[in-house]
């Protein structure tokens, strides 16, 4: 191969990485532009929704607006066997016209401040989630609204254990909620499959009339607490079991 031939190939060498390098840089312009050119699409889309460009209401919290006042009856422990229906109630009334919206938290502690909020519990009731054994501490917070003028108010705090599913067991004195592991239920009120029981300090579930307090409760002979009907003695109870005549 002669001189001449080497230098013509060397040339043409350079020739090819100077094209090369053109066409790379020029792509890179092309692709800048473009991506910039959509980008700007991107931010003045037509298609943007409304809820997108909007600025979220600031609400401000007015310490003359009238504080909701809770109207529910707190019972502030309740045990409930997995799986079993268990509602909180806490309406919120307010006499200056405002609207009254609320929001559930729950909390590890019992305090009715720090708790986590509960995405979608927003209505005056809550279903507890009833599917994990352990204790849970909920509260609401109920809110008096006057276009973006607010006040605020914080319910007490609802203790709520859910326990492992049990079986009724009869010995000669009774019946008790034995579980799995051996382990019955005593001294509370509880829960099971819709129907509410009280079960006795023994562990026997209560059977009859029985008094907590000035209240008196009647139970039919399957121990389940009697609403809104009259007695086999009689006597009225209402919706929460309570004697009323």
């Amino acid at each position: 191969m002669g001189v001449l031939d080497m230098k013509v190939k060397k040339i043409y060498a350079v020739l090819v990485l100077c094209l090369c390098s053109v066409l790379m840089l020029t792509g890179c312009f092309f692709l800048g532009k473009m991506l910039e050119h959509v980008s700007k699409l991107k931010t003045s889309s037509p298609f943007q929704s409304s809820e997108q460009n909007s600025v979220e209401e600031v609400k401000i919290i007015d310490p003359t607006l009238e504080l909701p006042v809770f109207t529910a009856d707190f019972t502030k422990e309740r045990q409930v066997a997995t799986g079993s229906v268990c509602t909180l109630l806490a309406s919120a009334v307010v006499s200056d016209r405002g609207t009254v919206t609320y929001q559930w938290y729950k909390n590890n502690v019992n305090s009715n401040g720090g708790g986590t909020i509960i995405p979608g519990a927003d209505k005056e009731a809550y279903d507890v989630d009833t599917s994990e054994i352990g204790t849970t501490y909920y509260y609401v917070v109920a809110t008096n609204n006057h276009g973006n003028r607010i006040s605020k108010s914080t319910s007490a705090v609802w203790e709520i254990t859910i326990w492992p599913l049990g079986t009724w067991k009869q010995d000669e004195v009774g019946c008790k909620y034995v579980m799995e592991d051996g382990r019955y239920l005593e001294d509370m009120w509880i829960n099971i499959k819709g129907f509410t029981y009280h079960i006795d300090s023994d562990g026997y579930r209560t059977i009859g009339w029985y008094q907590e307090g000035d209240y008196m409760f009647y139970f039919n002979e399957s121990g389940e607490l009697q609403r809104n009907t009259i007695t086999p003695d009689g006597k009225r109870v209402n919706e929460n079991g309570v004697m009323i005549s």
